[in-house]
C-alpha cells in the first residue's frame, strides 16, 4: 500500500475518532446517550439513517451474491427500498405516539409491562449483536484482504476502532461520525464502479462478457430469491430503526429520512450488482465470493483512488456497526438491566450508573459480536438467519403496537413460541425440498396467532382517543421553526459542498492514467475544504457570524479557480478548463456580499494575471478537445449548476432578510397593540361617563398607573427589541411579578394572583418583556384553572442546580395537563388566526434570548408552567 493511501486512511480514522470522542464530551444523562434528547437536524437524521442501513450486507454481501449467482439476487435486495417507503408512508408518523421512549422495550412496556419489555430486550439485543457481528465480519474480511493480515487480527483491529468511540460517545458520536461516513461512502462507491466499468469497456461489454447464467432471471435460485423479496419488503423495524425514529424531533423528520433512504438504497443495490458482475468477469475463480470487492480494489485502483475506495468501504461498515452496537447496548441496559434492578434489587440506577453500564455493555456486546464474526459464515446467509428469528417472534406484535392495538400478555409469549417453532420445523423438514426459507412461514404463523389473541382479548387499544389527542396537542405546543437565515446558509453550504466534491473527483476518474502527486494533493485539499464546508456549522470556530461566509468563499476559491487554473496549465486539451476558470470567477463574484465585492474582484484579477504569467512562462498553448464526451459535458454542467445554486441562494437570502425586517416590524406593532390598547380600553371605560375632575382617588390612581405603563412601553419598546444577552441588566423577578399582580387587578377581576418567594431573585432579563411574558402566562393559567379555584400561584426561587426558577401553579396544586394544553392551544390559535395576543411559541423564543427555557413540566395527569433562567454567574442554564 502506497504512503499516500495510508495517509488517506489514517486521516479518515483519526477524523472519525476525533468526531466520535468530541461528540460524547457533554453527555450527562442516559437519555442523551440513547436518543440525543431529540435535537438532531434533518440532514443529520437523513445521513445517520442512510449510513446505518447501507452496511456490509447491502454492499459486500450484495456484491458477493451477484458474483456468485448474478442479477437474480436483486429480486431479494430490491425489497429493502420498498420497505423504507412503507416506513415513511405508514409507520414513521405512528411511532411519534411513543416519543419519550428510549428503546424497543419501552414501546412494549406501554402495553405489556416489565415482562414484555424484557422479552423485547432479549430478542432485540440478540438480533442486534448478531447484526453487529455481520458488520465486524465484513470489516475483518476487508482489512484482511487489503493488508494481508490474518482474518482474526483484522477482525479485532476493526472492532476495536468502533468500540472506542461508540462506547464513549453514545448516539451523538454515532450520528456525527455517520455524517462523515455517509459522505465518504456516497463518493467512493460510484468512483469505484466507474473505474471498473471503464476497465471492462463499458456497460454493454459488461453484460456481453458476463456468464449468461449471471445476467438472466432464471435458474434454481430464482424461486428462492423471488420469495425472499416479499418478507424483505416488510419493514423489519429492528431496534436501531426504532431508535432512529424515536430520536427525531418531529414525525415529518422521520418520514423525509426514510423516503430519501429508499432511492439512495436503490442506487446502491444497482451499483453492487454491477460490481459483482464486473468482479466475475475480471476474477472468475475466486474461492470466496465476499472477497470480490476487495480483490477489485487491490488490483485495479491507482494511488489515491485506492485510499478513497478503502475508506469508502470502511465507512460503509463502520457506520452500520457503530449504530447497531449503540442500539444493542441501549436495549440491554434499558430493557434488561433496569427492570432487573427494579424487580430484584428494588432500586433505581442513577444517571451516572446508567451511563457506566451502557459503556460496559457496549464492550461486552462487541466481544460477543466478534465471537459470532469469527465463525466462517456467509454474510448474506447470516442476514437471512437473524431476520428469520426477528420476524417469527417480535415483528407482528410490534406492528400491532404501532397501529395502537395490543393483545393479552400471555398471548404475546404464546404467539412468539408458535412462530419460532414453525420457523425451526420448516427449515429442518421443508426447506431442503422447496428451497424456500422459513422466514415467511414463521412470520405468517406468528401473525395468525397474534390475530387470534387480539380478537379473543376484546380488541384492546394501547392509547385511548383522549390520550392520542393529548399527545397531538403537546406536539403542537412545541417551538415552531422560525425563518432563520443562518440555517438557510448552512443548508445551501451542505449542497454546495457535495457539488464541489463531485467536481473534484470526476477529473480524476476521467483520466486516472495521468494522475500525479500534485494533482492528487490538490484534489485532496479541495475535497477536505468541501467537507469542511459541509461540517462548518458543527465546528465551534465557525460560529461567529462572518466566519461561515469566509469559509464558503475560501472553499470556492480553492475548489474552483485554483483547480481550473491548474488543469488549464497541465493538460493538453485545455480549452474546456479556460471555460471553467471563467465560470469559477463568476461564481466567486456572485457569492460575495457587497462589502466583500472589492476584495473578491481583486483576488479574481490577481488569479487571472498569475495564470496568464505562468502560462506564458511555461509556453502553455490553448487547445480544444477533439471530441466532447459525456464526462466533459458533466464537468461544465456541474459548474453551471453551482452558478445557479449560488445565485438562487443569494436571491433566497435577500428575500429572507427582507422578510426578517418586515417580521420584526410586525412583531413590534403587535407588541405595541397588545400592551397599549388594553390599558387604553381601561382608560376609555373609566372616562366614558365622567370628567377628569369627578374621578375619585382610587380611579385617579388607576388612570395614572395606566398612563405610566403606556409611557413606559412607548419609550422602551423599540430600543429594548435590539438588546442582546450581554446588554441585559440584572432585574428583580420579584418586582416584575408584583407589577403583574397589581396590573391584573384591572385585567382579571375574578382571578387572584399569589406570589411565593423566600428570597429576592435577580436574573439577566429585559424587564419590559419579562412583565409581558408573565402577563400572558397568567392569562393562560387563568383559562386552565379548575372549577373550584380562582387563584394562580407564582413561585420564585432556584432549582437544585442553581438556576433561577419561576413556576406557575394553582392553589390546589398543579394544573390538569389536559386543561393546560387546551388553554395553550387556544392561546396559540388566537395569536395565529386572530392576531390577538402573543402565542406560547413566541414566549418561548423570548425566554431563549435570555439563555433560559420556558417549558411545560408534566407528571402523570398534572402539569406546571416553568421558566428557568441562568444565575448571575452563568451565561447559560446549568444542566444536570
Amino acid at each position: 500500500m502506497h504512503v499516500v493511501d495510508i495517509a488517506i486512511i489514517a486521516i479518515f480514522l483519526v477524523a472519525t475518532l476525533y468526531i466520535g470522542l468530541k461528540s460524547g464530551e457533554k453527555i450527562k444523562t442516559f437519555t442523551d446517550y440513547a436518543i440525543g434528547n431529540r435535537k438532531f437536524s434533518d440532514f443529520a437524521i437523513c445521513c445517520t439513517v442512510a449510513a446505518t442501513c447501507i452496511g456490509g450486507t447491502s454492499t459486500i454481501g450484495g456484491i458477493g451474491k451477484a458474483y456468485e449467482i448474478g442479477v437474480t439476487q436483486i429480486m431479494a435486495q430490491i425489497g429493502m427500498p420498498i420497505s423504507f417507503i412503507i416506513i415513511g408512508t405508514f409507520l414513521a408518523r405512528r411511532l411519534g405516539n411513543y416519543y419519550g421512549c428510549c428503546s424497543l422495550g419501552d414501546v412494549f412496556y406501554q402495553s405489556y409491562g416489565t415482562a414484555g419489555k424484557v422479552l423485547a430486550g432479549i430478542v432485540g439485543c440478540t438480533y442486534e449483536t448478531l447484526l453487529v457481528g455481520i458488520q465486524f465480519m465484513a470489516m475483518g474480511t476487508a482489512i484482511s484482504t487489503l493488508t494481508g493480515l490474518s482474518y482474526l487480527t483484522s477482525l479485532f483491529i476493526s472492532a476495536g476502532i468502533v468500540l472506542i468511540y461508540t462506547g464513549r460517545g453514545g448516539v451523538r458520536a454515532v450520528t456525527f461520525t455517520d455524517i462523515l461516513q455517509f459522505i465518504i461512502l456516497a463518493l467512493a462507491i460510484p468512483i469505484l464502479l466507474i473505474v471498473v466499468i471503464v476497465k471492462i469497456g463499458g456497460l454493454e461489454a459488461l453484460f456481453q462478457q458476463a456468464p449468461k447464467s449471471h445476467v438472466s432471471f432464471t435458474g434454481v435460485n430464482f424461486q428462492r430469491y423471488l420469495f425472499l423479496m416479499f418478507p424483505l419488503m416488510l419493514p423489519a423495524l429492528s431496534p436501531h430503526h426504532i431508535q432512529r425514529l424515536l430520536m427525531t424531533k418531529t414525525r415529518e423528520q422521520g418520514v423525509k429520512a426514510y423516503y430519501n433512504l429508499s432511492w439512495i438504497y436503490s442506487l446502491v443495490v444497482i451499483m453492487t450488482v454491477l460490481l459483482g458482475l464486473a468482479a466475475k468477469i475480471l476474477f472468475p475463480n475466486l474461492t470466496r465470493a465476499d472477497q470480490a470487492l476487495f480483490v477489485i480494489i487491490d488490483n485495479y485502483l491507482p494511488i489515491g483512488i485506492f485510499g478513497v475506495a478503502v475508506i469508502g468501504i470502511l465507512a460503509v461498515l463502520m457506520s452500520s456497526a457503530d449504530s447497531i452496537l449503540n442500539s444493542s447496548c441501549i436495549t440491554f441496559v434499558n430493557d434488561i438491566i433496569l427492570p432487573y434492578n427494579r424487580y430484584f434489587k428494588k432500586k433505581e440506577l442513577s444517571e451516572e450508573e446508567k451511563l457506566r453500564w451502557a459503556r460496559i455493555i457496549s464492550i461486552i456486546i462487541g466481544m460477543g459480536a466478534i465471537i459470532f464474526a469469527s465463525q466462517n459464515t456467509s454474510v448474506f446467509e447470516a442476514k437471512v438467519l437473524i431476520r428469520t428469528m426477528w420476524f417469527s417472534i417480535i415483528l407482528s406484535p410490534l406492528y400491532f403496537l404501532i397501529f395502537n392495538m395490543k393483545i393479552p400478555r400471555k398471548g404475546l409469549f404464546i404467539s412468539a413460541i408458535i412462530g419460532l417453532m414453525m420457523c425451526v420445523y420448516w427449515n429442518i423438514n421443508i426447506k431442503p425440498t422447496t428451497k424456500i426459507d422459513g422466514i415467511f412461514p414463521g412470520l405468517f404463523t406468528n401473525v395468525i396467532a397474534v390475530l387470534f389473541f387480539y380478537f379473543l382479548g376484546g380488541r384492546q387499544k394501547v392509547f385511548s382517543q383522549e390520550e392520542l389527542e393529548l399527545k397531538r396537542r403537546a406536539e403542537k405546543v412545541q417551538i415552531k421553526k422560525q425563518s432563520n437565515i443562518r440555517d438557510l446558509q448552512v443548508k445551501n453550504n451542505v449542497i454546495l459542498g457535495f457539488c464541489l466534491i463531485f467536481l473534484q473527483l470526476f477529473p480524476l476518474v476521467f483520466d486516472t492514467n495521468s494522475l500525479n502527486y500534485t494533482k492528487l494533493i490538490l484534489t485532496l485539499i479541495n475535497g477536505t475544504m468541501a467537507i469542511l464546508l459541509i461540517f462548518g456549522n458543527s465546528l465551534e470556530i465557525f460560529t461567529k457570524p462572518n466566519c461561515l461566509k469566509w469559509l464558503k468563499l475560501t472553499t470556492l476559491f480553492f475548489c474552483l479557480p485554483v483547480t481550473s487554473a491548474y488543469l488549464f496549465l497541465t493538460t493538453t486539451e485545455n480549452g474546456l478548463h479556460i471555460i471553467t476558470l471563467l465560470l469559477s470567477f463568476l461564481v466567486m463574484l456572485l457569492s460575495a456580499e457587497k462589502h466583500q465585492e472589492g476584495k473578491i474582484i481583486f483576488v479574481c484579477l490577481l488569479a487571472s494575471l498569475l495564470t496568464i504569467i505562468i502560462s506564458s512562462a511555461t509556453h502553455c498553448t490553448f487547445c480544444w478537445p477533439n471530441t466532447f464526451s459525456w464526462q466533459h459535458t458533466f464537468y461544465v454542467v456541474g459548474y453551471i449548476s453551482i452558478l445557479f445554486l449560488v445565485r438562487s441562494n443569494l436571491n433566497t437570502l435577500q428575500k429572507e432578510k427582507e422578510l426578517a425586517v418586515y417580521l420584526e416590524r410586525y412583531n413590534i406593532a403587535r407588541s405595541l397593540s397588545h400592551d397599549i390598547i388594553t390599558p387604553l380600553m381601561v382608560l376609555r371605560l373609566l372616562l366614558s361617563d365622567k370628567s377628569p375632575n369627578k374621578l375619585n382617588e382610587k380611579e385617579c390612581k388607576i388612570v395614572m398607573d395606566t398612563l405610566d405603563e403606556m409611557s413606559a412601553y412607548l419609550e422602551g419598546m423599540i430600543p429594548e427589541c435590539t438588546k442582546t444577552y450581554d446588554e441585559l441588566s440584572l432585574g428583580s423577578i420579584n418586582q416584575a411579578i408584583l407589577s403583574c399582580i397589581e396590573k391584573n387587578k384591572i385585567l382579571h377581576k375574578t382571578i387572584i394572583i399569589q406570589m411565593q418567594a423566600n428570597e429576592n431573585v435577580f436574573a439577566r432579563v429585559d424587564g419590559q418583556l419579562l412583565r409581558r411574558t408573565l402577563n400572558n402566562l397568567i392569562g393562560i393559567c387563568a383559562e386552565a384553572l379548575p372549577k373550584d379555584s380562582n387563584t394562580v400561584v407564582i413561585s420564585v426561587g432556584q432549582d437544585s442546580l442553581g438556576n433561577k426558577q419561576i413556576v406557575f401553579k394553582n392553589d390546589l396544586g398543579n394544573f390538569s395537563t389536559r386543561k393546560l394544553y387546551r388553554a395553550i392551544e387556544q392561546n396559540q390559535k388566537m395569536s395565529d388566526e386572530l392576531k390577538f395576543g402573543i402565542g406560547f411559541d413566541e414566549l418561548q423564543d423570548v425566554v431563549k434570548t435570555w439563555h433560559g427555557k420556558l417549558e411545560i413540566s408534566t407528571h402523570n395527569d398534572e402539569a406546571t408552567i416553568q421558566i428557568l433562567l441562568p444565575n448571575e454567574k452563568s451565561k447559560n442554564l446549568i444542566k444536570g
